[in-house]
């Protein structure tokens, strides 16, 4: 008799630290990163513990970085093997399982969760509500039900239309970064040049250089929110031109979506593939001159079955060969991810060989490297070449290939330009496709209401030109003051280099551009821990041949290094806009409360280990205190009680001037007999802003940072978001010592010191939502009562 094994035992994972969720993200580097970005980033209820990745080869092993990762992970990120899934959630007593692939088949996807659930985890999949951003100008949307279909082809169609009306369209690709993050941050092509500048890949080279032919630029990276902000101030249009069968990461205003019928039963087999083709305002049947009639009438009949009557555009894929192929023996290279992760045995290279007469060499038995492993996993395709290059070896190893092979040329059909990026001792003959549609609604008509609304709205910023647009009619002028988090300049455990400070800054000028294109008065002040820090070891470090300057100097040079970079960060972002104003930094003395030089309470500067910041304090005669998960200097933060420069800023604030001033609290000085002395220390920049803003009479006083606003039960498992807070709330919090300390307990005391002092309103929420924030749909807003 067969004994039947007791049942498996149900392990119970307990949740994180302090409720949160434990959450892992699997992925290839692409809708992973942008659903952690646009969904766990900022979330306090969870706590993201690692990426696991698979499909790119070199993934797994490297880290998600601090700068990208924000304040809530210091040390970034692990990305590991897909492979370890379960010993992960067992280490890391993970309870959430999110997913992030694409072009994977539901049964694949089921696989998975199987594997996740019977961990004891939940699975999830996050849609587009919680994953879309929405853009200020027109998008439209290419996507496809599975790799391979066509979506550049048809997207270059679509941009050659729009373009047809004079409007500037501007590429954005799905993700792609597989070498250095923090570099790949936001990448802008628009020459060959900057494929060397940011060391692109074959996989790359292959989706973005026929646009850069046609004249076009093209974004991508990891931050996709700052992409769009960059996409946006240059384009009339922005075209998604997805990646796989990845759905947009932009709400778009019309999205197509490509199939197949050469893989007719594919069309609803794959993920996120179906949710693309559900999503649609509009079908491109593709490749109908190569399909058979079995496989069109399979292709239709799913689409009519879960989209019946949308418009279906039907087109055939044309090829263009630059030299005589008849004859010759030719190896083939064909797109890579195509074959890879489409499915297809083959593409546009072997289906021109044959067109022309030409006689197709294999190339297997000359494969080195992982390239020969690739086409040892791929038994079916065809003979031909998969163009494969994460990275340098693989190049080599393509190269090496495509010498060995006893071929007469390289016939490429990969859309790059292969011989830019590889030598070989053979010709190499380009076989290029386009698409071009032959039934169904036209083209020009679907995109008429994208052209008219992209044309109104560049008509709209050309009779603005070169003015200050003004409040609409019955709206009164109003009077900000913005006040920037930290994360404005550098985010924990960064460095501080200036080229992610100015990075920093311009998505900061740009997150407040938006306030400031209504005509409306601002004042903008901002924080400078970070940078004083760095400034007073630039100064230890120099002596004893330079003598170290005290923190007041110290603090005005910090305002006018980051005033500065502001001007010119907000110069270009209003020039972006068609606005004309002045931005001038004052260098602001403040007056502070003497009692408050006793005690040292505020840390400045970077973020050490416990043992390097004792060091340094005995070395510099430094205080150190605890600040999260590291160790930073901490010195005196007295109250500021009068601005000195108060009314050459409420003269720039009369003439027009964005006027920035009290950066970092300003800097400090006590009062004696009507002399000024500067004083070692910082003051707190929120109640330097609360004096700023009540000195200069504003009505609402803005308090930007990285978080989404105030929130109840912060640190519990189901924090809320308070939309609104008075200020005898705020106060019984503050005797309760309830509020974050350093971070969130300042912003709510000042923003109460504000309204309770005369002020109309404050407002506390994210810097990327600012525009949101000052318009009440965002963030969390503090009045009397």
């Amino acid at each position: 008799m067969t004994s039947i094994p007791p049942p498996r035992p149900r392990v119970v994972l307990p949740r994180g630290s302090e409720g949160r969720r434990r959450v892992v993200i699997l992925g290839a580097a692409g809708r992973d990163f942008h659903v952690f970005e646009t969904v766990y980033r900022d979330d306090p209820r969870s706590e993201v513990v690692a990426f696991c990745a698979a499909q790119i080869p070199g993934i797994a092993g490297r880290t998600f970085p601090p700068s990208l990762a924000g304040t809530r992970y210091p040390k970034g990120i692990p990305i590991v093997s897909e492979d370890a899934l379960e010993r992960l959630m067992s280490e890391q007593q993970v309870d959430t399982v999110v997913f992030a692939y694409s072009d994977v088949s539901h049964e694949d996807v089921m696989h998975l969760a199987s594997r996740a659930l019977a961990a004891g985890a939940d699975f999830v999949l996050h849609g587009p509500d919680r994953t879309m951003l929405k853009s200020r100008k027109p998008v439209v949307a290419v996507t496809a039900v599975r790799t391979g279909c066509g979506k550049t082809p048809v997207a270059r169609l679509i941009a050659s239309i729009l373009e047809r009306h004079g409007l500037r369209v501007v590429i954005v690709r799905h993700p792609m970064p597989y070498g250095d993050l923090e570099a790949e941050r936001v990448q802008r092509f628009q020459s060959r040049h900057d494929l060397v500048r940011y060391d692109t890949t074959i996989e790359e080279r292959e989706e973005y250089e026929t646009h850069l032919e046609a004249g076009r630029v093209v974004y991508a990276g990891v931050d996709y929110r700052e992409i769009l902000h960059r996409a946006e101030d240059e384009a009339d249009v922005v075209l998604w031109d997805g990646g796989n069968n990845d759905f947009s990461f932009f709400a778009a205003d019309l999205t197509f979506v490509v199939t197949d019928p050469l893989r007719p039963d594919d069309t609803l087999r794959y993920h996120p593939g179906e949710t693309c083709l559900r999503l649609a305002d509009v079908v491109v049947i593709n490749k109908v001159d190569a399909a058979s009639a079995a496989g069109l009438a399979l292709v239709r009949a799913d689409i009519d079955r879960v989209r019946p009557g949308i418009p279906i555009v039907t087109a055939r894929s044309t090829l263009h060969v630059d030299g005589n192929i008849a004859g010759r023996r030719v190896v083939v290279v064909e797109d890579g991810p195509t074959l890879t992760h489409g499915g297809m045995t083959h593409g546009a290279g072997t289906a021109a060989a044959r067109l022309h007469g030409a006689e197709i060499v294999d190339p297997r038995p000359h494969a080195v490297g992982s390239l020969a492993i690739l086409m040892s996993e791929h038994p079916d395709l065809r003979p031909l070449i998969p163009a494969t290059g994460y990275g340098p070896r693989q190049v080599a190893e393509l190269e090496a290939t495509l010498r060995a092979v006893p071929a007469d040329l390289v016939l490429s059909a990969t859309p790059m330009d292969l011989g830019a990026l590889i030598r070989v001792d053979k010709p190499i003959v380009r076989v290029r496709y386009s698409v071009e549609p032959v039934g169904g609604p036209d083209l020009d008509a679907l995109l008429d209401p994208i052209v008219a609304r992209a044309i109104s709205a560049r008509a709209r910023g050309t009779a603005s030109k070169g003015a200050v647009e003004e409040p609409s009619e019955g709206a009164p002028r109003r009077r900000y003051v913005v006040a920037l988090g930290g994360n404005a300049l550098i985010r924990r455990g960064e460095k501080g280099d200036f080229a992610l400070q100015r990075e920093h800054v311009l998505s900061a000028a740009r997150a407040i551009a938006g306030v400031l294109e209504r005509g409306h008065d601002v004042v903008i002040t901002h924080g400078n821990g970070p940078q004083i820090g760095f400034l007073a070891l630039q100064a230890q470090a120099a002596e004893p041949a330079v003598p170290a300057p005290p923190l007041d100097v110290l603090g005005a040079e910090s305002q006018a290094q980051i005033g500065y970079m502001l001007e010119q960060a907000l110069r270009d972002a209003l020039r972006d806009r068609n606005i004309s104003r002045e931005v001038v930094t004052v260098v602001t003395q403040v007056v502070v409360d003497e009692a408050g030089l006793r005690k040292p309470v505020k840390p400045i500067g970077p973020v050490y280990d416990e043992a390097t910041a004792t060091r340094l304090a005995k070395e510099h005669g430094w205080t150190v205190a605890k600040d999260g998960d590291g160790w930073r200097r901490s010195v005196p933060s007295p109250r500021p009680k009068r601005v000195v420069e108060i009314q050459t800023v409420r003269d720039l604030v009369q003439s027009g001037a964005i006027v920035i001033a009290c950066g970092g609290g300003g800097v400090p000085v006590v009062e004696h007999e009507g002399r000024l002395r500067g004083v070692e220390a910082v003051i707190d920049k929120d109640l330097s802003a609360t004096l700023l803003a009540l000195a200069i009479d504003a009505d609402e006083l803005v308090m930007l940072t990285d978080v989404e606003g105030v929130y109840r039960d912060y640190r519990s498992e189901s924090p809320e978001l308070l939309r609104e807070l008075s200020a005898g709330q705020i106060d019984v919090w503050l005797n309760a010592k309830s509020l974050e300390q350093g971070s969130m307990e300042p912003k709510c005391r000042a923003a109460m010191e504000f309204v309770l002092c005369g002020g109309s309103v404050a407002r506390i929420g994210a810097l990327d939502h600012a525009v949101e924030v000052v318009a009440g749909t965002a963030g969390t807003r503090v009045k009397v009562r």
